[in-house]
């Protein structure tokens, strides 16, 4: 198979088949929406063939026009990227590999169950959200929705990570407001002392910095959504905005280096109640 290359004109698809010069913006975003799809899918050996071969039908088995009237790109490149996975796994008779190993994790209090509805209930429920406050971001709250991280998010859509975190910083604002009317209020143990990172973490909202306490005792967002009465990516959504927030408050290099600042604090006993 012909690498793939940055110079979408240089890349021959199938004998008597290039990239057309206006395409060079779609095939450089099928390269990187397919990678990311694929990534976690597909063995690393087998990547690079994988992705070549889903960008390839991508482009033979459409013509221009038929791909001009795509509506919604980025989810039809997603399936792209999913039947080249499907159809990888069939030809070597094996089962598709899982999105996460999480979806097999065992806890001390046994099994989390998924329940099917309820999921698609609250995705649902932030599809609508995200409608009504930042109709701008709905695509990108559907990649997140699809497992990408917020920073990932914003490569895809082309939006500035600033952008979107901002305004899924709203979305989770809002998302703990109904909870608040709907339960009881939230709460969070908040860290003692007067060091640079407990100030820091004190200045997160008491959902934020609850989340990111439970993620540096090595919590999986799956069992903290559990703990806390919330849905998976209203804790994905958190964690990823009090990483963000400390890093740039604390000039931190990388959020595993917040995570370990996090694990040193003296967490309080008791809880804070906005």
């Amino acid at each position: 198979m012909t690498a793939l290359t940055e110079d979408a004109r240089g890349f021959n698809l199938k004998p008597g088949h290039e990239v057309g010069e206006d395409e060079v913006c779609l095939w450089r975003t099928a390269v990187r929406v397919i990678t990311f799809r694929l990534r976690d899918k597909v063995p690393f050996i087998d990547l690079h063939d994988v992705i070549q071969d889903a960008v390839t039908k991508f482009f033979t088995r459409l013509t221009p026009e038929e791909r001009k009237r795509i509506t919604h790109q980025w989810a039809y490149l997603r399936r792209v990227a999913d039947n080249a996975a499907v159809d990888y796994y069939r030809a070597r008779d094996t089962d598709v590999l899982v999105e996460s190993w999480d979806d097999f994790e065992t806890v001390e209090v046994g099994r989390i169950v998924q329940n099917p509805f309820i999921e698609h209930m609250q995705k649902l429920h932030l599809m609508e959200l995200v409608d009504r406050i930042a109709p701008d971001m709905t695509e990108a709250l559907e990649l997140f929705l699809d497992g990408y991280e917020l920073a990932e998010v914003a490569d895809i859509t082309g939006r500035s990570r600033k952008a979107v975190h901002s305004a899924f910083r709203e979305i989770v604002m809002h998302l703990d407001i109904r909870r608040e009317v709907e339960n009881e209020p939230v709460t969070a143990t908040l860290p003692e002392g007067h060091s640079e990172i407990a100030r820091a973490v004190r200045s997160l909202g008491p959902r934020q910095a609850e989340v990111l306490r439970m993620s540096a005792d090595g919590l999986k967002p799956r069992m903290i959504a559990e703990i806390l009465s919330i849905d998976n990516n209203a804790v994905r959504a958190n964690k990823s905005i009090a990483i963000k927030s400390l890093r740039e408050k604390l000039g931190l290099p990388s959020s595993e280096e917040v995570l370990n600042r996090v694990r040193e604090l003296d967490w309080g006993a008791a809880p804070a109640t906005r």
